[in-house]
């Protein structure tokens, strides 16, 4: 294709790919200052330039075909960037610095991504790398790259490189994942973070070494998953904070390198799962933090167990005198470890720090004073005993979680969240000193009895234990959000000093059939609702005489309620409270016309589709909301007498009623 055309001085902002593919990369194109190198695709489309150019004719065309880009971005004003390209066949492409300090400043999201014959890459400064780039380029053996690269997620994912020596300062998630053939990472300078799964599953790379004096701050979960062949490994030279899994299923490591200034500031679960082959630990001599001793990392002082190598024997193990903290993560995943006692010199268990021991049965705590933290023990779920365990007056947050503890009494203590969520508990009984947090025992599906001596159940504390038939409560005065939501064997509810009962408490329990709860003042939205495809409760008659307020769907689709009896200090029922009750025949309330906020109104919706309600009796009624008793087919009886107002459509489909006006 030849022509000429007319031309303004323009910068190139990006390459990118357009839905029509790759196919074979730019040809060669020199630039001289002074020249415009316009490039299209052999359809006419896909017109990019490159170089500067003053406004004129340019006869220099270039034919390609199968390129696959689409219109770039430009703008006025600033010098030209120059990309230079391969010689003819060689499959190169350069971006940067070319003369004058001109360069590309982008690369559009999976701009080469697929191109099978790139095999060379020159980086220089590009500012801007959208993600993917040059993804699925399985010939790519060789990149250059600086201080400035601008690097991104999935940049290099499955492509050829063999080595790769990283200047930039951040390495993006996935930028290197799937590489199977990467050997080595040398990393020169300080990297603010190493991203997730940065170098998953790249299955041949053997060495990664942070060089004196580069650091980094972060190194997030499964950075190096899954790179079966990494024998070793020198960590940055800096304090940084460690994710779990970073270094997940390498399953050759056997010696971990600390740099003179090496840090884990933290440790946020199982660094080293799977990690089967690593014995030991290597310390630089001038590191002042740590030091190795028997496949163990000590603080410098010997009084913190930092972490333990995993291919040692722990198989019944005594922490060692003298050791008075072990620190976050420190045993976590260690298989081999199937009986722990934790001495008496021992003042705190990090957390995590014995995460996913999936062979631990039996943990002996010491009598004296002890500190426990997060999930210190989640997931280790042939844990059966814990002795010594009511020694503890606080529980963190989900510290025995996933384990298989399966019965717990404990007379004086703090339970906080999801402490003792998803395990193998059968029976809880818990004194009245005790304090139940936000979703303590949520999701144990064999827990059958709890009695509880406190006053307050915390936020779903039982939510969907799902066989739970025996419930002791008699002090408690206030069941929080979801507390018992999806216990569906909760047959009886007896709860004799009830005063709150929070929104969703119980909430889609199938089996529920009678309820106790006389001293009851307030009950919040979805209380006793079934939600959803939920087989609905077998509530028949509800007798509340104490309630003020009932929150909005608190009893919807309670398909066998058939009486309803809740006295006469009502102050406000929300709508759709009782919203198609289908089998509900009477109900009886009065308004409390005393009190200050007494709305003396059946909210919209509240009592819609309940079909067989024939008898409504209530005294103090003022109002009706829109579609209050709408398809209430069989309702024949209401008084109206001293209502002042009434919605649209509140009686809408009610065929049978008569009204007493008198």
């Amino acid at each position: 294709m030849n022509g000429a055309f007319n031309v303004r001085d323009r910068d190139i902002l990006a390459i990118c790919r357009d839905e029509l593919g790759c196919g074979i990369l730019l040809k060669v194109i020199s630039a001289e200052e002074g020249n415009v190198i316009l490039i299209e695709r052999s359809d006419g489309t896909g017109r990019i330039r490159i170089g500067k150019g003053l406004v004129g004719e340019v006869d220099r065309i270039v034919d390609l075909v199968g390129i696959g880009l689409e219109v770039v971005d430009i703008k006025e004003g600033s010098d030209c960037p120059v990309a230079v390209e391969s010689e003819e066949g060689s499959g190169e492409v350069y971006l940067g610095a070319y003369y004058n300090e001109k360069k590309v400043l982008g690369i559009r999201e999976r701009a080469f991504s697929g191109c099978t014959s790139l095999s060379k890459v020159e980086l220089g400064n590009v500012e801007r790398i959208s993600n993917e780039s040059f993804k699925n380029c399985t010939n790519l053996k060789t990149i250059k790259n600086g201080r400035y690269t601008n690097f991104s997620e999935g940049m290099f994912k499955n492509t050829g490189l063999t080595t790769v020596t990283y200047y930039a300062d951040r390495i993006p998630n996935y930028c290197f994942a799937d590489c199977h053939n990467l050997e080595t990472v040398n990393v020169v300078n300080t990297a603010v973070y190493v991203g997730s799964e940065s170098f998953g599953n790249c299955s041949k790379l053997k060495s990664v070494v942070f060089a004196q004096g580069a650091g980094t701050e972060y190194i997030y979960e499964r950075a190096f998953k899954d790179c079966v062949a990494l024998e070793n490994i020198t960590l940055p030279d800096a304090t940084f904070i460690m994710e779990a899994n970073a270094f997940e299923g390498c399953i050759k490591l056997t010696n971990v390198t600390f740099n003179q200034n090496t840090n884990i500031s933290k440790n946020l679960g199982s660094i080293f799962t799977d990690c089967n082959s690593l014995s030991e630990f290597t310390v630089n001599e001038n590191n002042t933090y740590y030091k190795s001793l028997e496949g163990l990392l000590l603080s410098k002082d010997g009084k913190t167990i930092i972490l333990a190598a995993p291919n040692n024997d722990y198989k019944n193990y005594t922490i060692p005198q003298g050791v008075e903290n072990i620190y976050e993560g420190a045993f976590a995943a260690i298989n081999s470890l199937e009986t722990l006692t934790i001495t008496s010199d021992v003042k705190t268990v990090g957390a995590h720090a014995f995460e996913n021991c999936v062979n631990l049965t039996t943990v002996t705590l010491p009598q004296t004073l002890i500190t426990i933290y997060d999930e210190a023990f989640s997931g280790c779920e042939k844990l059966v005993l814990v002795e010594n365990i009511d020694s503890l007056n606080v529980f963190a947050p989900y510290v025995f979680a996933n384990t298989g503890i399966k019965t717990i009494t404990i007379d004086n203590a703090v339970i906080n969240e999801g402490a003792f969520s998803n395990t193998a508990l059968e029976s809880v009984t818990l004194g009245s000193n005790v304090e139940i947090g936000k979703l303590a025992f949520a999701n144990n599906l064999k827990l059958v009895s709890a009695t509880v001596l406190g006053s307050t159940i915390g936020s779903y504390a039982f939510e969907n234990c799902e066989v739970l038939t025996t419930l002791e409560m008699p002090n408690v005065e206030v069941i929080n959000e979801g507390a018992f939501m999806g216990c569906k064997a909760i047959a009886t509810v007896n709860l004799p000093s009830i005063e709150v009962v929070g929104d969703y408490a119980f909430a889609n329990n199938s089996s529920l059939a009678t309820i106790n709860m006389g001293s009851v003042v307030r009950i919040g939205s979805y209380a006793f609702a079934t939600i959803g495809k939920n087989n609905s409760n077998l509530l028949s008659v509800i007798e509340l005489d104490n309630v003020e307020y009932i929150g909005s769907y608190a009893f919807s689709r309670a398909f066998n309620l058939k009486n309803v009896s809740l006295g006469d200090n009502i102050v406000a029922i929300d709508s759709y409270a009782f919203e198609a009750c289908e089998a509900l025949e009477t109900i009886t309330f009065g308004f409390d016309s005393e009190a200050d906020d007494c709305t003396n109104t059946i909210s919209e919706c509240t009592f819609t589709d309940n079909y067989s309600l024939k008898t409504v009796n209530v005294t103090g009624l003022n109002k009706i909301d829109p579609a209050a008793f709408l398809n209430c087919n069989s309702l024949s009886s209401i008084d109206l007498s001293k209502v002042e107002e009434i919605g649209e459509q509140a009686f809408y489909g009610c065929s049978s009623l008569k009204v007493a006006d008198s």
